[in-house]
């Protein structure tokens, strides 16, 4: 009897809607500029050099209507595009904290 091949399938990596921004970043010392940003991600430019599959801390500053916010944010690098005189970063976020200006003082 002759067996049939097992089927597997290959999981399609489904990507967020990427948002087309400028929001002002930090990465350490560090400024740049968040060129779009999807519920999952990030993608900036920055002259700070990172490595492929390293943890990074970054802090997205946001000018809102209520007062300034900061995103502070964590993870992985997951694409580098070397440009004139900067750097791209694809990340992945998979932890952040917002943290209004005003009223960041503990409590």
């Amino acid at each position: 009897m002759k067996s049939k091949p097992i089927r597997t399938s290959v999981k399609k990596k489904v990507r967020a809607d990427r948002h087309p921004v400028t929001f002002p970043i930090s990465v350490g010392p560090s400024k740049g500029v968040v060129k779009d940003i999807s519920t999952s991600g990030v993608y900036f430019e920055i002259d700070q050099s990172q490595s492929i599959g390293s943890n990074i801390d970054f802090v997205i500053d946001l000018d809102t209507p209520g007062g300034p916010i900061q995103i502070q944010c964590h993870g992985t690098v997951v694409r580098i595009e070397e440009k004139p005189g900067r750097i791209g970063i694809a990340a992945t976020i998979s932890e952040s904290v917002f943290k209004n200006q005003e009223n960041s003082a503990p409590q």
